[in-house]
């Protein structure tokens, strides 16, 4: 999340489909769609980017919801790394679709 390639990536899918957006109460099925495509191409990267590390992803999962639900974005429980939290924070904004719109 904090790579260049990453930002670049963000910033380019934004901008292909922003246009598709309208400020409106109504949501169409392109803007679902839209979204769920994101979400799986984050899943990818992310995938990519920890796969022939020593990351245990199941480990990582099955404490993630924990983690989640003892924290929240003004408080950073102590000894927990601020960047990790700010990266948890900001992968749980991707799969809210109103934050996604918004942006």
């Amino acid at each position: 999340l904090q790579s260049n390639d990453f930002k670049t990536w963000n910033l380019a899918f934004l901008r292909e489909h922003c246009d598709v957006f309208e400020d409106a109460e109504e949501n169409k099925l392109e803007h679902t769609q839209i979204h769920n495509k994101f979400q799986q191409e984050v899943e990818d990267r992310i995938e990519a980017a920890v796969e022939g590390t020593d990351v245990d992803m199941v480990a990582l999962m099955d404490r993630l919801p924990a983690f989640m639900s003892t924290t929240t974005s003004d408080q950073i429980p102590d000894g927990a790394d601020p960047e990790v939290h700010e990266a948890v924070d900001t992968l749980t904004s991707m799969t809210d679709f109103e934050t996604f719109k918004a942006a």
